[in-house]
């Protein structure tokens, strides 16, 4: 059984405005940190730069969370600048496993380049974090059609000879995510074992030693880029569950 703890203090302090939203998903999440560089670069102007470097927010229980993004959601709804500080978060992780963390943007009498980058620590999977997603949506974020085409691309990405709407996309998804899971599991035993191994060994056994941690850090990279796979695979969930869909054109 998870702890129940007392939220009231950040209830109580967004009624008073002793502090604000942001505040709060910076201290949960960390902030997602902005600039405006103006820079002109061999693509063009880049203007706004989003980054966020995620914390180990999942040691914080799952009903605490969920409970403090209901209160913001309960106390900020008409504050639209709530969604976007939502928004750029799953923007950043969604166009980092894509590889495409620069978006182009054209209107009538503009255009420019935005970056969206999200930067993974070795505590935190990329799959636990597109699952909060599913979480905020839950809450009462709608889905932003911006999203809903960077969802649908993670799904491409990751059967990429499947179309979404093809009856048998959600068995293969399945297939290939457990046989992803699989491999990830090899790897971790295998990463624990070298671990072990590699303190064993002698400290003057340097030829051994360097051999044992290279090849750990083979391990370590081959279940990351496992990890960002599975990642691609979540978008399935929040797509099919049928959240609203908020229609935002530009990425700003």
């Amino acid at each position: 059984m998870g702890k129940n703890y007392d939220l009231s203090i950040i209830e109580l302090g967004l009624k008073e405005r002793v502090f604000y939203f942001w505040d709060v998903i910076s201290l949960f999440y960390n902030e997602c940190d902005f600039s405006s560089p103006n820079q002109q670069t061999e693509k063009g102007l880049w203007y706004n730069n989003y980054d966020w470097a995620l914390t180990r927010f999942p040691a914080i229980p799952m009903e605490t969370r969920r409970q403090v993004v209901k209160i913001l959601f309960k106390l900020c709804e008409e504050d639209l600048g709530l969604w976007g500080e939502f928004y750029d978060r799953i923007y950043c992780t969604l166009r980092t496993l894509l590889g495409k963390e620069e978006v182009y943007i054209e209107g009538k009498n503009y255009s420019y380049y935005n970056r969206y980058v999200c930067s993974f620590e070795d505590l935190i999977s990329p799959v636990t974090v597109v699952k909060e997603f599913m979480m905020w949506h839950r809450m009462g974020l709608p889905v932003s059609s911006v999203e809903k085409t960077l969802l649908q691309e993670c799904l491409q990405k990751f059967l990429p000879d499947v179309s979404v709407d093809d009856k048998q996309f959600a068995t293969l998804l399945a297939q290939k995510k457990a046989d992803l899971q699989r491999r990830q599991r090899s790897l971790s035993l295998r990463y624990s074992y070298l671990g072990r191994l590699y303190d064993t060994l002698a400290d003057d056994d340097k030829k051994n030693r360097l051999r044992v941690a290279n090849e750990r850090t083979t391990v370590n990279n081959g279940k990351s880029a496992i990890m960002e796979q599975l990642a691609l695979a979540e978008a399935y969930s929040i797509l099919i569950a049928d959240f609203p869909v908020h229609e935002v054109g530009l990425e700003d």
